[in-house]
């Protein structure tokens, strides 16, 4: 073996003992050095390994079970191991008066080997068991363990002076005279001096191989039941003294030898049942298990044949044979003769065969029986060849051989019904009579039954035989094919179908019919349509129609057919309704088109649930509806509310109700924005309204969504949904031309009454686009905001201003500048209430070396083009107001 180790200065490696090494040292090699040679020591053989160890922790002998005793008669055992290895070592026993004296020890190996010490070596440990004769009571004893082989030194155990009080008491043992296999058996210690012994009970076989059975709790009395493995063995019980008492020794009971086995009751006599003809037929006793074993003894019934006074003609008994042991008739028995049944319980490996049974009553026989072999049933096919069960198929019944001529055949249900008492329309041939019958439909789920029974005037032959072949009858398959079922949508979360008479129908989310036998196939109720409505479907799953011909009495259910697959609608649509702001005194109201109303909601009154109305780009922020009488007068008359509330407001604002007309059109019911009710018993078409104020900047599209529910036990349910888009028209009055006159460096406006008009009936915020296009590319660039005085303006540069509150270009505030030459820029100046009007003023400066492109009327016309900017506003406004101007430079 080699190992390298990386070495400190000093250190100690632990090796097998009384072995010779060589250590060899090398450096190793590092960033500097190479590494180095190998240099070595002489060759030293290393040390046994002593047992006595220091501190003396480690290496002693120890007791394995130190509660224990030391003392005489008593099994003990020592171990001892030695960093987990358990040691070539030698044990060496003595004793001695005097521990004192190292010369007085005695060696008594020899001694404990005759009383069958055993030393071992187990898991790392080496252990040793033995017993201490009795004549060394009050001596010392020592355990010596000396090493051998790569072992050295020796340790030892001394022990205090061995106690050693004999038992003196005896051992007795009880059982029942039979000595029988489920005795119990009852060991009793008599004695004043050790009441913790236990005792322990042995088997000892033939062969002189003696088995412990059986450790009791401590006691002086103790029982144990013999078993199967007891038979023919010596059972015996020995007590033994506790090992923690100051006791010794061991006393035994007498041997008990088992020489039988359990005996069993005697069974009942067997129970006459019926006679039929020379068979008799009997109830045997029923065995039982006395002592919970697992095997019960077999029952045998035998027969013997007696006289009229019931004494025995034959001098045997004919007893079951094993094949025969599940039987309960006797056959071929002489007919007009007596007999008695006895029984008895065959042996087992527990119990001995019982005595036989006392006889039954005489029984007698009657006339011959008829030969059961005789009489045939064989099925035949009128239909396709083949033998089945079918209706219209045959069964042959035949009897042939002795007796043919002797009896009658009577065909029977399986259910219990007579089909033919007697049949008369048999064929006869020399040695056997036949029919053949047609399965009908009353035959349907039974078997047919046929007896042959000895005619009333029959000489040699009475009594009946039956035979069946428990073929069980059926219905062959309906031959005419059904109709593939269409389903079709009605409410969205309805379907209905066509029905068919005499069809079953399955409603499934597969595709696979179930099977002919299961009890799933339903017959569908129709509506005065001839329909069927299957209600309260899931919107989104798909569903499929099995249909088949239903079971008829002379056919079963045929072949299932399957529809094509179908989900209800999502919803009923309402499509989309357009609703436009007014520009009279009218309400803002939409209806849309007119859809039927659901047929199957029609029972009465309708629940409206889980209605909304959302923006589809905004759907998680639900929109708040209002009552109808919000935006509408009972007269269709627009409120204040439709001509002022902004579109902050308004976007979120709306009304809806749903309106039930009959078949005159007229409204049956309507919500009103608030009802959740509505009678629908009359109800033909509905349409939805929609009520929205005319300040609305947020066109949509809207999602408006309610579910109806009926008041039926069924609660059938529909989905209404339809989209609403909201148009708002704006018409704005404003000037097509605005005069501008130059004057030296002034751009002045020629009037100071140029104004705006409001002519839509909504709040609208009215503002310009501050980049404006030049007319002609001579006309000066506008600059924005005026930052100097109007000395500091350069040629091709000029400012111009449109003012809300009538100033000039002078104030910098209260107005939009115009520029030429960035991005589009908005800008708010008034808002606007339903007819408010508003004027503005536009000014600005120009360079006086300005030179302007003058056509040939002195003007430029469409100098500069200036857009107007119309929108719906934010807020509520009633009248007409400035917007704040805030200077934005460029």
């Amino acid at each position: 073996m080699e190992r390298w180790l990386k070495a400190s200065e000093d250190m100690s490696v632990r090796v097998p003992a009384n072995r010779t090494y060589v250590v060899y040292a090398a450096r190793l090699e590092s960033d500097t050095n190479l590494a180095s040679e190998i240099n070595s020591t002489r060759g030293k053989l290393s040390a046994k390994e002593p047992l006595l160890r220091d501190p003396e922790e480690v290496g002693k002998i120890t007791e394995t079970d130190s509660t224990v005793k030391w003392k005489t008669l008593q099994k003990k055992t020592l171990q001892y191991s030695l960093y987990g290895k358990a040691p070539s070592a030698t044990w060496k026993y003595y004793v001695t008066k005097d521990p004192g004296d190292d010369t007085t020890w005695q060696n008594i190996d020899a001694e404990l080997n005759a009383l069958k010490k055993v030393e071992e070596k187990k898991d790392g440990v080496f252990y040793t068991t033995f017993e201490i004769p009795l004549k060394y009571t009050g001596y010392h004893f020592k355990a010596v363990l000396i090493g051998t082989d790569d072992y050295s030194s020796q340790v030892e155990l001394v022990t205090p002076a061995l106690e050693g009080k004999l038992l003196k008491g005896t051992a007795d043992i009880s059982s029942s005279d039979s000595y029988s296999l489920l005795d119990e058996l009852t060991a009793t210690y008599t004695g004043d001096d050790d009441q913790s012994g236990t005792f322990y009970w042995y088997r000892r076989k033939e062969d002189g191989t003696i088995e412990q059975i059986k450790k009791d709790a401590p006691g002086v009395t103790s029982s144990y039941q013999t078993q199967q493995a007891d038979y023919q063995c010596n059972i015996y019980a020995v007590y033994v003294a506790a090992p923690s008492g100051q006791f010794s020794g061991e006393v035994s009971t007498d041997m008990r030898y088992i020489k039988q086995k359990a005996a069993q009751n005697i069974p009942d006599a067997p129970e006459l049942l019926q006679v039929n003809g020379n068979s008799i037929q009997f109830k045997a006793p029923s065995n039982y298990n006395t002592s919970g074993m697992d095997k019960i003894p077999q029952v045998v019934v035998g027969y013997q044949k007696v006289d009229e006074d019931g004494n025995a003609i034959d001098g045997q008994i004919t007893w079951q044979q094993p094949d025969d042991y599940d039987e309960n008739w006797f056959t071929k028995l002489d007919r007009r003769s007596s007999y008695k049944l006895y029984a008895k319980f065959l042996g087992t490996d527990v119990y001995a065969p019982s005595q036989m049974s006392a006889g039954s009553e005489s029984i007698y026989t009657e006339n011959e029986l008829f030969d059961e072999g005789s009489l045939q049933l064989q099925a035949l096919s009128a239909l396709d060849g083949g033998t089945t069960s079918d209706i219209g198929n045959k069964v042959r019944m035949s009897y042939t051989g002795d007796g043919f001529d002797e009896g009658y055949f009577r065909i029977r249900r399986s259910n219990g019904d007579t089909i033919m008492e007697q049949v008369s329309e048999v064929s006869v041939s020399e040695t056997s009579v036949s029919y053949e019958y047609t399965y009908t439909a009353e035959d349907v789920g039974t078997y047919i039954i046929v007896d042959y029974i000895a005619k009333g005037n029959s000489k040699r032959f009475e009594g009946t035989i039956s035979a069946s072949n428990k073929l069980v009858i059926t219905k062959p398959e309906n031959p005419e094919k059904a109709i593939q079922p269409k389903l079709e949508r009605d409410l969205d979360t309805n379907l209905y179908v066509e029905v068919k008479d005499d069809y079953e129908y399955y409603l499934s989310e597969s595709s696979i019919a179930p099977s002919s036998s299961s009890g799933d196939w339903d017959v569908l109720s129709k509506d005065e349509d001839g329909k069927h409505q299957f209600t309260n479907l899931d919107r989104t799953t798909t569903y499929y129609l099995h249909a088949r011909i239903a079971e008829t009495k002379e056919y079963r259910a045929g072949t299932a057919v399957t529809s094509a697959g179908e989900s209800p609608t999502p919803y009923i649509d309402l499509k989309t309704t357009e609703v436009l702001n007014t520009e009279d005194a009218d309400a803002a109201m939409e209806l849309s088109e007119a859809i039927p109303f659901p047929t199957t909601l029609k029972k009465g009154d309708i629940t409206i649930e889980e209605l909304s109305f959302v923006n589809e780009l905004t759907p998680e922020e639900p929109l708040r509806l209002h009552a109808t009488a919000v935006f509408s007068s009972e007269q269709g008359k627009a409120t204040d509310i439709v001509y002022e509330k902004g579109s902050s407001w308004a976007n979120k604002n709306f009304a809806t109700e749903l309106i039930l007309y009959d078949a005159d059109g007229k409204i049956v019911d309507r919500t009103n924005g608030t009802k959740t009710k509505l009678d629908a018993a009359k109800a033909e078409t509905m349409r939805l309204a929609v009520y929205r104020a005319n300040a609305l900047s947020a066109p949509g599209a809207y999602v408006w969504q309610a579910l109806l529910k009926d008041s039926s036990k069924e609660a059938i349910t529909a989905l209404l949904k339809g989209s609403v888009t909201m148009t708002t028209q704006l018409k704005v009055v404003s000037p097509q031309q605005i005069r501008i006159d130059v004057d030296g460096s002034f751009l002045r406006q020629s009037t100071n009454n140029a104004s705006l008009k409001n002519e839509t009936t909504m709040p609208i915020t009215f503002g310009v686009d501050r980049l404006v296009n030049k007319g002609d590319a001579g006309l000066p660039s506008l600059m924005g905001v005026m930052k100097g005085g109007i000395a500091m303006i350069e040629p091709q540069e000029a400012y111009l201003k449109m003012s809300n509150d009538g100033s000039s270009f002078t104030s910098p505030h209260n107005g939009a500048w115009f520029f030429t030459e960035t991005e589009s820029q908005k800008e708010d100046l008034f808002l606007l209430g339903r007819g408010s009007r508003a004027d503005y003023y536009v000014s600005g400066a120009a360079s006086s070396a300005q030179s302007w492109p003058w056509d040939a009327d002195e003007e430029v016309k469409g100098a500069y083009g200036i857009r107007f900017i119309a929108s719906v506003s934010e807020e509520d406004v009633g009248t007409y107001e400035k917007k704040t101007y805030e200077i934005r430079e460029e």
